[in-house]
């Protein structure tokens, strides 16, 4: 995670003395850019598993924190992880913690083809981001949930309230506990992916950098 902190801020020094223009997808402290939206992932027909309520999905890297989330993880509840691990000590780490009292946890060191995310997004309550801070601008994780209209639990982070801040069907945790969880009320799945076609439109997108090219 040290790693991730300092990628992030050599990334952020290079890009703000380099660059003349700076586009990012979100504001961020370390230097002045123009805002655009992330765009919204393209909904496929998709046959819907079984309904289930928490899912981690994507490559797992060690700044998305699955072992902080799976030391709170209370045994009696479910949870789906699916993403490939190029690491061995992390994989080994999350296996141990999975093995050591979780037996409602499952995980998948595997890449997933888009068509089976997919449906895996349409039919899960709650998608997972434990993002460490000062690691990323912006996730697409966030973005391909909530365009299948999943509800997305982000750590109480400065990320965390930036994003609630624009789009407020998010929920935020101090911790992944089952307190913290059970606290949680989903949003309507209807509700979440009208919220993210609203703002995150292609055709305000467009504009948007229409906006910026005609400068």
């Amino acid at each position: 995670m040290e790693h991730s902190q300092l990628c992030y801020r050599v990334m952020c020094w290079v890009i703000g003395f380099f660059s003349d223009d700076i586009v990012t997808h979100r504001a961020i402290e370390e230097f002045r850019s123009v805002v655009i939206p992330h765009p919204l992932y393209k909904k496929t027909d998709s046959n819907t598993v079984a309904p289930f309520d928490y899912f981690i999905f994507g490559n797992v890297k060690p700044y998305k924190n699955i072992p902080m989330i799976l030391r709170n993880w209370a045994p009696d509840r479910e949870l789906k992880i699916i993403g490939k691990c190029k690491n061995e000590a992390l994989t080994n780490e999350i296996n141990t913690l999975i093995k050591s009292g979780l037996p409602k946890v499952s995980y998948e060191n595997r890449f997933m083809e888009v068509e089976e995310l997919n449906e895996l997004l349409s039919s899960v309550t709650f998608a997972i981001l434990g993002h460490e801070e000062d690691a990323m601008i912006v996730s697409g994780t966030f973005y391909h949930a909530i365009s299948y209209g999943a509800n997305v639990i982000l750590m109480d982070s400065e990320y965390g309230r930036s994003v609630k801040e624009e789009f407020p069907l998010v929920h935020l945790v101090a911790n992944f506990g089952d307190e913290a969880l059970s606290a949680l009320t989903p949003f309507p799945r209807e509700d979440i992916i009208a919220l993210a076609n609203h703002t995150y439109a292609d055709s305000v997108i467009a504009q948007q950098w229409h906006n910026l090219i005609e400068c």
